[in-house]
């Protein structure tokens, strides 16, 4: 039984060293280029030693591609279903609340690598979920894959990825709700009708 707790406190100081470094490094990448950023900054920030951090990342290219997977996986996770419902007119104030839950908790990601440090990365995911998620309610309609359909997609995921990041990295951005009212507006308006509405 011992051994059974052990291993359960190991797991969740794991977990707590990594959220703590992985905190750090959203928080410089705010103030700087990813580049620039040295280990011994990182881990002093952290409050760890330099051999922790090794114990789990290789570099910081490497804790930067593990933070971005999480993200996409929680975004699949999490977002994509609140998403679905939203497209699909059949949500609820709990799938409002939590999406702006998951927006919120997930600030400092998007200002970390849609800001200074823009990864192409980031923006391709961002995109491919747009589309998967209005390409899901397209085909719903039996409407056939078409070059168009294809370009109106791009059109869709780049609108989305270009609203969020704007939201993400202003100094006073709108509130979540209001940017979850805005996304489903023009979405499923159009920007025009969007905008002559008032």
């Amino acid at each position: 039984m011992t051994g059974v707790f052990d291993s359960e406190c190991d797991h969740k100081k794991v977990e707590h060293t990594k959220r703590k470094i992985r905190t750090a490094l959203l928080h410089l990448c705010t103030q700087k280029r990813l580049e620039t950023i040295t280990i011994k900054e990182l881990t002093s920030l952290a409050g760890i030693n330099r051999s922790t951090f090794y114990s789990h990342y290789t570099d910081i290219y490497d804790l930067r591609d593990q933070v971005l997977n999480d993200f996409t996986l929680l975004t699949y996770q999490q977002a994509v279903p609140a998403i679905t419902r939203i497209v699909n007119g059949s949500y609820s104030n709990e799938d409002i609340k939590y999406l702006m839950d998951f927006y919120n908790e997930n600030m400092a990601v998007f200002r970390a690598f849609l800001g200074k440090n823009f990864d192409p990365q980031l923006m391709e995911r961002m995109h491919n979920v747009v589309k998967s998620l209005v390409y899901t309610k397209v085909g719903e309609s039996n409407q056939p894959r078409s070059v168009q359909v294809e370009y109106v997609l791009e059109y869709i995921a780049a609108g989305h990825t270009a609203i969020i990041t704007k939201w993400a990295l202003s100094e006073a951005p709108i509130s979540t709700e209001e940017l979850i009212t805005l996304i489903k507006g023009i979405t499923m308006e159009g920007p025009i009708a969007f905008l002559l509405k008032g």
